[in-house]
């Protein structure tokens, strides 16, 4: 399985094949199986090229390695297009090309194009479209025309971030779920000055992540901090409290590495690889080994307003042991998984300390190796950033967060990138702001704060690579095109 989504009643995955799958209710065909028949075990909707899946209240959509977009499902506000009737019990494309990710509200829907617009179509009744009425669509709307990067939709209300790290939402917000300060109203009729109809801006940086549920919503942080708002009388938000929150409230300080909001409660995972969980727990959603609770009110053990643990991370510890190759040990000192000095090193005293160093993992199974560390003249460490830059990982590889996994060149400025293969790097440059020669793209400008996205002097456009797919993983923009790294 490479991809999972679950929808109200409804699970779908996708498997490494590009097959996709779905069960649970099937009422009114939004599995896509051609039957209304609820399924209890997974059953095939396509044999192959899905790449993503987003299941809302009634209605299904899935993304084709093609770009384009499907549906089944209800389609009663125009959730699946123009063309598929009341509902659909079998897939219908909606839009053509250029789709890289779309998400299912309660009835409505939005999708992201590759050139970072935003669009939607479906249920409006609370300006959860983000267009200026409240009138369904049931053709694709333009929403935003650029710079989106990621999107949610909850029952009736919407979500998204730009890649300027800014929040901005729309729709519904009776428990002030979209962030705003605002809350009440009706819960039948649009209330000017509490919901929106035009996307209202709630952060104005630092937003990388963001997920809605039925009336709540989370999202993530630069730094890995995890905020939420809205509906908590079940402890959805995980702030240690039941209050209701009409502004961002921080749920965690670090580490979050991704959030997902369901109807009334929320996961979230950490990043070392733990998965936690808080709010409704009355049929044990949450995993901790309880369920039920008390109809109408809170049940404290039950219910959660604290995250609870519900997996354990992968964690690897190390620590400095005597061996063969120990002989600079008192030297060093290791602090969770970084490595520290003792004392500062002067190239003319010494230029290179040999280390033994174990690592553990959970299982208690160990593995011993030898480190040899070089001290580097300042001219050298400058010649070329990218051979000493980032975390260690053992046996020649290092990381970078924003570039990935890489194996960097000894004598050489060619590098090795995981996913994108033999890189020619010049030297002195800044990680900022570099070129990269790629031996079938050409020259690429890129840097930190830009990769995934690279300017490339050989086609006179931005690119953008999605590690994610596979096949042709380069977006050219101006071509509309994506082709093979």
């Amino acid at each position: 399985m490479v991809f999972a989504a679950a929808g109200w009643q409804t699970s779908f995955l996708i498997k490494s094949d590009g097959s996709l799958w779905g069960m649970g209710a099937n009422y009114l065909g939004h599995l896509g199986d051609r039957t209304t028949t609820n399924r209890n075990s997974p059953v095939k909707v396509l044999d192959f090229g899905v790449t993503r899946v987003a299941s809302g209240g009634d209605h299904t959509l899935f993304i084709n390695d093609d770009g384009s977009l499907w549906g089944m499902g209800l389609n009663e506000f125009g959730q699946l297009g123009p063309n598929a009737g009341f509902q659909r019990t079998s897939p219908i494309k909606i839009v053509d090309s250029g789709v890289v990710e779309v998400v299912a509200g309660g009835d409505h829907t939005l999708f992201l194009k590759a050139d970072g617009s935003l669009w939607g179509m479906g249920g409006n009744a609370d300006g959860q479209l983000g267009t200026g009425t409240t009138e369904s669509h049931s053709f694709p709307e333009l929403i935003v025309s650029s710079d989106v990067m990621d999107l949610a939709a909850g029952s009736f209300h919407s979500l998204f971030a730009k890649r300027d790290g800014s929040l901005w939402a729309m729709g519904f917000n009776i428990t002030g779920q979209l962030g705003t300060g605002a809350s009440g109203g009706s819960e039948t009729e649009f209330d000017e000055g509490i919901d929106h109809a035009i996307p209202v801006c709630v952060v104005e940086s630092g937003v990388e992540t963001v997920a809605a549920g039925c009336m709540h919503s989370l999202f993530t942080m630069e730094d890995g901090s995890l905020w939420g708002m809205g509906y908590n009388v079940l402890g959805e938000l995980g702030d240690a409290t039941i209050t209701q929150r009409v502004k961002p409230t921080r749920i965690q300080p670090s580490s979050t590495a991704q959030a997902s909001a369901i109807a009334r409660h929320s996961l979230f995972t950490m990043h070392d690889g733990s998965l936690w969980s808080t709010g409704a727990n009355d049929v044990g959603q949450l995993g901790n080994g309880q369920s039920g609770g008390s109809v109408g009110t809170f049940d404290a053990g039950i219910d959660q307003s604290t995250p609870v643990k519900i997996v354990e991370g992968y964690s690897v510890t190390y620590s400095l042991v005597a061996g063969e190759g120990d002989s600079d040990n008192a030297k060093f000192f290791i602090q969770g998984n970084q490595l520290r000095t003792n004392e500062v090193f002067s190239y003319e005293v010494g230029k290179t300390y040999s280390i033994r160093v174990r690592a553990v993992n959970p299982d208690q199974v160990s593995e011993e190796t030898v480190l040899t560390l070089s001290v580097l003249e300042n001219s050298e460490a400058v010649a070329d950033p990218f051979r000493y830059a980032g975390t260690v990982l053992g046996h020649g590889w290092r990381h970078l967060v924003w570039f990935g996994k890489y194996y960097p060149g000894t004598s050489s400025n060619w590098h090795y990138q995981e996913e994108l293969g033999w890189l020619y790097i010049p030297g002195e440059q800044s990680l900022d702001s570099l070129w990269v020669l790629h031996p079938h793209l050409g020259w690429l400008w890129t840097g930190e704060s830009l990769y995934p996205f690279s300017f490339s002097d050989q086609f006179q456009s931005w690119v953008y690579f999605d590690s994610s797919r596979e096949g042709n993983r380069i977006y050219v923009y101006n071509f509309d095109q994506w082709l093979s790294e």
